[in-house]
């Protein structure tokens, strides 16, 4: 094998790893920020990560909308910074399950993410660290 061809060979090594590297850095899901229209200091409700925001509150709330991507965008603020949100599973009408959802950016979970299994949102309610 002749020095050129070696070099070569490194080279296209080289680039298969870099190649591979790219394609595994992307962002991971706890990357994910408010979906489009979202504004800063609501609670808010859309069809995915990339869909538009379809409903919205910056208050408590009561009532039944339906989505898939459920993100907290509120301001940190002590005792009112976190949301508790209740709902129900639409696919097989189970619940009501109620979980805590962080503020963006701060620590824990910010979002609810349910691709394969859209949700029944039922109660919003702001309250202090989870």
């Amino acid at each position: 094998m002749t020095l050129i061809n070696t070099i070569a060979r490194a080279g296209a090594a080289a680039a298969l790893v870099s190649a591979a590297l790219t394609v595994t850095a992307r962002p991971a899901a706890a990357d994910l920020g408010p979906p489009p229209g979202c504004q800063r200091g609501y609670f808010c409700v859309s069809g995915g990560p990339d869909s538009p925001t379809g409903w919205s509150t910056a208050g408590n709330w009561t009532g039944s909308v339906y989505g898939i991507f459920l993100f907290n965008n509120g301001y940190p603020y002590p005792g009112a910074d976190h949301v508790d949100v209740t709902f129900y599973r639409a696919q097989d009408g189970s619940g009501p399950y109620t979980r805590c959802v962080h503020y963006y950016p701060g620590p824990g979970e910010y979002y609810l993410y349910t691709p394969n299994d859209p949700v029944e949102i039922v109660r919003v309610r702001w309250r202090g660290e989870c």
